[in-house]
């Protein structure tokens, strides 16, 4: 095993050595590696791939796989808008990485809690790794806060909590003297999780309490996500700590039902209500989530109007690129939806061989014709409610080039054939196994059934995730209407 460890890191050198040609040609257009070997493979023989789990200004996540190979290596290559941690799993936790790093990792199964790194952000990641393991139970905001009976109480547990995570963090780095890159990150992390406890998993009512709304008015902007302490002054980058868009979603759900409160009885809170109070708040990068998660709602719908109505504000206020970039991304798919081919080829190509197969299965059968598809289980009820509506819908379209697509997941076999049996839903079915199940819901980032999402007639996403069809309606009549006859 020494041995191998000593020949391994010679590699590792030549590794960096060749890498540090193209370093500049990467960093061009932000990609990201990760490569390294894993040891003692039998240990946990189950294991058979690596999945990298990377979460955007919206909360979403993409989802990146690579096997464990034969001889133990694996590889990611996938883009980052901004320096950021990501997750990393099965046996990993988090790890902080910048645009255009190359990393190398070794993990041993006979000792799955102690990685070695090599390459850009090696030392930053010990430390991580390090921190986060020696600290597993200093973070435990949300379970004592569920616990508390009141605002008062939920902030004690908080306030007790994050004094004693913070002098942990504190202690640590005085033992470990870690990177700046890790100081501003553990910070960030802190706070974010003490903040979030205290906003999410909250009594309906108590959001209108008016003394959670005094406390909730008096918090400023660079309390949830401020400067970095003066300990990581000095840092090129700000570490995106993906917890801060989860905060950013509490936050703006609070916020948007109080202003909604307020407003005279019959009366709607518009977008532009929202604008007017989020820019009046003080400036940083949790106010430009904020602004970016309205963009995002509103690209969602596909009102391309509304955008360009307030794309002054859009250009006036959003200048961090880890939300900027993914918002322009978006309107130009939005605007020519022939563009879904840049979003969908990674997905189809991160997929395990089991699920892409089937998916490409489905488009070569379906060839030519735009795709609403439906994931849904025999045991999901509302998943069965929601096909039933669609008996009424897919009639309307019989004439137009669409295939409603009915996929089954996470079920059997045998159950699925007896409910097509027993039921006349339309459209076109098919059924997925245990493996294509798995591979296809990591790839489109499936967390609930029922999941939809639409395939052009080329064959590429176009939506990766609606509600449901009528979700998705306003896009699939574009699609239709601009399809030469």
């Amino acid at each position: 095993m020494r041995t191998e460890i000593l020949t391994l890191l010679c590699l590792c050198v030549i590794f960096a050595s060749s890498c540090s040609s193209q370093k500049e040609t990467d960093k061009a257009n932000n990609l990201t590696i990760i490569s390294g070997k894993v040891y003692n493979r039998d240990v946990y023989p189950n294991t058979e791939r690596l999945t990298v789990h990377l979460t955007d200004f919206r909360n979403f996540r993409s989802v990146f796989n690579s096997p464990i190979n034969d001889d133990g290596s694996f590889h990611f290559t996938f883009n980052l808008y901004s320096p950021q941690d990501i997750g990393f799993s099965p046996v990993g936790n988090k790890m902080i990485l910048h645009p255009g790093d190359s990393i190398f990792v070794e993990i041993d199964f006979m000792d799955i809690g102690n990685f070695r790194f090599f390459g850009d952000r090696a030392e930053t990641n010990i430390a991580l790794q390090k921190y986060l393991s020696r600290n597993t139970g200093a973070f435990t905001f949300e379970f004592f806060s569920s616990q508390a009976s009141g605002l008062e109480e939920r902030r004690r547990y908080c306030d007790s909590i994050r004094v004693d995570a913070l002098e942990k963090r504190r202690m640590f780095i005085e033992r470990e003297n870690p990177p700046v890159d890790f100081m501003q990150w553990s910070l960030d992390y802190i706070n974010i999780q003490y903040y979030r406890a205290m906003l999410t998993n909250l009594p309906p009512d108590a959001i209108l309490d008016q003394g959670f709304i005094n406390w909730f008015n008096a918090i400023q902007i660079e309390d949830l996500y401020g400067e970095a302490d003066s300990d990581s002054k000095g840092s090129a980058n700000r570490i995106v700590n993906s917890a801060i868009f989860d905060l950013a979603y509490g936050y703006e759900r609070i916020h948007g039902r109080m202003l909604a409160n307020n407003l005279p009885e019959g009366g709607v809170l518009s977008h532009e209500d929202v604008f007017e109070v989020l820019l009046e708040k003080e400036d940083g990068i949790f106010k430009e989530l904020l602004i970016g998660n309205v963009f995002h709602y509103i690209l969602r719908s596909f009102n391309l109007t509304q955008f360009n109505d307030y794309k002054h504000i859009f250009e006036e206020n959003i200048s961090e690129y880890s939300i900027k970039q993914p918002l322009s991304e978006f309107y130009q798919l939005v605007k020519n939806p022939e563009l879904s081919k840049v979003t969908s080829e990674p997905i189809f190509s991160n997929m395990g061989s089991e699920g892409r197969s089937l998916m490409e299965t489905i488009i070569a059968e379906n060839r030519g014709k735009l795709l609403f598809v439906d994931l849904w289980a025999t045991w999901c009820k509302p998943c069965i409610m929601g096909m039933e509506a669609m008996k009424d819908v897919m009639p309307r379209y019989e004439d137009e080039e669409i295939e409603f697509i009915f996929l089954c997941i996470r079920s059997t076999e045998e159950n699925w054939a007896g409910f097509l049996a027993e039921n006349d839903i339309g459209g076109r079915h098919y059924f997925a196994n245990k493996e294509q199940s798995e591979d296809i819901s990591i790839a489109l980032g499936v967390h609930g059934i029922p999941h939809y999402f639409v395939i052009g007639k080329e064959g590429h996403i176009v939506k990766r995730h609606s509600i449901g069809f009528f979700h998705s309606k306003d896009l699939i009549t574009r699609l239709l209407d601009s399809s030469p006859s």
